[in-house]
């Protein structure tokens, strides 16, 4: 069964800019769609007015993100962002959705403030981070590789005349990850996010045989503290 959760946050640890944006645009859409209320009226500072009509949607909007910042923030131990940062919210929406009888045609929720001020940073971190890929360059001329798409597989070319076929869903995906992960290094929960079916007792064994392949074109898979990283083969020298 698919893991539609999971997905997104990948596509999301790939693509700063697109995390931002999903986030964004459900904070967009709750200030549209909703009226802030006076100091004298709100029963907590901040607090806004949606309509209950609106209830429904809102849940629909912001479930899925929800659930999604709970494995992102696994697959990226190093967000500042709250992965229950939309939890509070959909309680309280949750609740008027569920009551019996309602005294309004609207409810009150706080809050959206505060979720606006954390996406701010994370919109800091994001532009960094784009800036950053920028500044690093193409990954494969870091370690001055070129990768070709060929039938039903990969060639992956080097400086030193060596080439490698990759074939199968496990090892493209994977030597494909270390390119788009910072330094070339995956943690080992990421490694087996790539191929949700490697058991941790495998995982070792699994790296093992990408290595060597790997070393037919001089790069190389090794420990790295808690995670693996790829890096040119240096001959007499290598940790595998």
């Amino acid at each position: 069964m698919k893991d539609e959760a999971f997905d997104l946050a990948r596509q999301w640890r790939d693509d700063p800019a697109l995390f931002v944006g999903d986030l964004r645009a459900a904070t967009d859409w709750l200030l549209q769609n909703s009226t802030e209320l006076t100091e004298a009226d709100a029963a907590s500072p901040g607090a806004r007015l949606l309509p209950l009509k609106l209830i429904a949607e809102a849940l629909s909007r912001l479930n899925p993100l929800h659930e999604a910042l709970a494995k992102y923030a696994k697959l990226l131990k190093t967000s500042k962002l709250p992965p229950d940062l939309f939890g509070p919210l959909i309680q309280t929406l949750a609740n008027a959705a569920t009551a019996s009888e309602s005294p309004a045609d609207a409810i009150q929720f706080a809050g959206l403030a505060d979720i606006s001020e954390s996406l701010e940073k994370t919109q800091r971190w994001a532009d960094k981070q784009i800036r950053l890929r920028g500044e690093e360059g193409n990954r494969s001329e870091l370690l001055k590789t070129t990768i070709e798409e060929a039938d039903d597989g990969l060639h992956v070319r080097t400086d030193e005349n060596g080439s490698l076929k990759l074939r199968g869903s496990t090892n493209i995906p994977m030597f494909l990850a270390f390119f788009r992960n910072p330094k070339h290094r995956l943690t080992i929960d990421a490694f087996l996010d790539i191929d949700r079916t490697v058991k941790p007792t495998n995982l070792d064994r699994h790296r093992v045989r990408l290595s060597s392949k790997l070393h037919d074109v001089l790069i190389e898979i090794i420990s790295d503290k808690d995670g693996y990283l790829m890096r040119t083969y240096r001959e007499g020298m290598s940790t595998r």
